[in-house]
Parts: C-alpha cells; structure tokens; sequence
C-alpha cells in the first residue's frame, strides 16, 4: 500500500507559519519529485486542520480559483502575505 498521502500530509503540516511551499517543492520534500500536478489533485482531498493554503505556484502565485482561491487569498493575508492580482509578496520584503 502506498503511503506517499500520509508522507504529504506531514511534510504539509511542517510548512511554518508565514512561509509559503510551491506544488513542485512540496512534492519532492515528499519524496515524490516532478510531481507537483499530482500533489495538486492529492490536496484537492486535503484534511480541513492541515494548511493547504501554503501551497502555491511555483513563481509564488495564488493558483486556485472560485471559492478555495478566495480563501486562500484571505489565509494568506491574514498570515501576513500582500497580494498583487495572483502574486504573493511577503510584507517584511515590500
């Protein structure tokens, strides 16, 4: 049985507060390298208490749209990211 979903979940759980990881860095932290679009569609069934929110583009861009990219935006805003159209800047570096 694979357990490549629950080696996702805690490399996920480990991003810190205020830090972003990119589909493609989450993947390969989780031994899974050149699999972003798969870890896409894994946290698509992400548990409501991990912070998927902190998985973005890998040009640190909001890639999710409708409902999830709105509260996505307003997660990452809360946690101290300025957003400009789908590009994330932390505020310390603005």
């Amino acid at each position: 049985m694979d357990n490549w979903p629950a080696i996702l979940w805690q490399t996920l759980e480990a991003v810190p507060l205020g830090a972003c990881i990119s589909y493609g860095e989450l993947a390969a932290r989780s031994g899974r390298p050149g699999y972003a679009r798969g870890t896409a569609r894994h946290l698509a069934q992400c548990p409501d208490h991990l912070p998927w929110w902190r998985v973005v583009g890998s040009r640190q861009t909001i890639r999710l749209r409708g409902s999830a990219g709105l509260l996505q935006r307003a997660r990452l805003i809360e946690e101290g990211w300025l957003i400009q159209g789908n590009r994330l800047y932390h505020a310390e570096s603005s």
